[in-house]
């Protein structure tokens, strides 16, 4: 007899399943006769203990052991049956009485199930990008920013400036005096401004993307999620040497990041597969060779990444959510929007 799968509305989903106290029977049999040659009582040698006395210390924990086994087997087999991925695990509500054990157990299964996803035309949305111009001001108070980190004070207790002279510069490891120095600072800058803008342009995109596609997003991807973003968080202090014991922060306190960070993963992985698009190798390696730019040893960095399994894998999810930006940006509207370099990096740093 075929599954009955009953929607209870959006992506829950019912079914009520029976797992057969023979197949309950044989599964605790074999559990038991496997326990013969494993454990050790007083008064025998192993592998020669009585199955009833095994039956007798262990019966109740091999059952329900046997009895969970067989419960997801059957779980399993139906949404297999009715060609079902489920997202996420099953909340159990038995219907009688588990540890009966003269009568089928019977019980429900509620799940979630994926989302359906319609893509709606890119040429519908209107996307801000940001327009920045790197000024000579910006460079000057970039340089003020690094001599008030090196600043001293004075016997009257006021603050001290170091001299923007060649020792300065040296000090701070810079070959080449006060023009290399600027240059360098006015380099870091530009890089700065050119990620910024593709990450504020990036962020408009993909909120204009959400907005424009609502769908209900399973509670246990969400869930899951959430707990990543936590333990992430615990490794990051450590990694920070904090040696202060934080108590348990509540899973409540990632829900809304990894709500958004799920709905984004879900709509990207759809745009994927029906747009069909991929990280080309050309673009992984042009983005390997920019990032290679941030060190004094260029090549050997472009080496030390391409090696590095995870910063690949990293590079080339980069390379392809980039593709999948520029065929929005191709087909959505424009709308430019001039702001200064101050106002782009605070916009980023809230």
């Amino acid at each position: 007899m075929a599954v009955s799968i009953d929607n209870l509305g959006g992506i829950q989903r019912k079914v009520e399943l029976v797992v057969s106290i023979e197949s309950i029977r044989q599964e605790v049999q074999k559990r038991l006769q496997d326990l013969v040659g494993k454990v050790r009582i007083d008064g025998f040698r192993r592998g020669k203990v009585p199955v009833k006395i095994i039956q007798e210390r262990y019966g109740d924990s091999v059952y329900a052991e046997a009895l969970n086994e067989l419960i997801n087997h059957v779980y399993s087999a139906a949404l297999k049956e009715s060609n079902i991925v489920p997202a996420g695990a099953p909340k159990i509500t038995p219907l009688n009485d588990a540890f009966k054990k003269d009568e089928d157990f019977k019980f429900t299964a509620v799940f979630e199930v994926f989302p359906e996803i319609t893509l709606q035309p890119f040429s519908g949305l209107t996307i801000e990008k940001c327009v920045a111009t790197l000024e000579e001001s910006d460079v000057e108070k970039a340089i003020e920013r690094v001599r008030e980190q090196r600043a001293t004070k004075a016997e009257n207790g006021d603050k001290q400036l170091p001299e923007l002279n060649e020792d300065f510069v040296a000090s701070l490891g810079v070959k080449g005096g006060l023009e290399e120095f600027s240059s360098e600072v006015r380099k870091n800058l530009e890089r700065e401004l050119k990620y910024a803008l593709k990450n504020k342009l990036k962020a408009n995109v993909i909120e204009q993307l959400v907005s424009a596609h609502p769908f209900d997003v399973p509670d246990a991807l969400v869930m899951q999620e959430a707990e990543r973003l936590r333990e992430n968080s615990k490794r990051y202090f450590k990694q920070m040497g904090s040696k202060i014991n934080f108590p348990e922060v509540p899973l409540d306190v990632f829900k809304e990041k990894a709500l958004k960070n799920v709905r984004v993963g879900l709509l990207f992985s759809e745009m994927f597969e029906k747009l069909k698009i991929e990280a080309t190798q050309d673009k992984i390696d042009e983005r390997v060779r920019d990032m290679a730019t941030m060190y004094d040893d260029a090549e050997g960095a472009i080496q030390w990444i391409s090696h590095d399994k995870r910063q690949m894998e990293n590079i080339r999810a980069q390379v392809a959510e980039d593709a999948l930006i520029e065929k929005v940006l191709e087909e959505a509207n424009i709308v430019e929007k001039t702001v200064t370099y101050e106002e782009l990096i605070q916009q980023g740093r809230t």
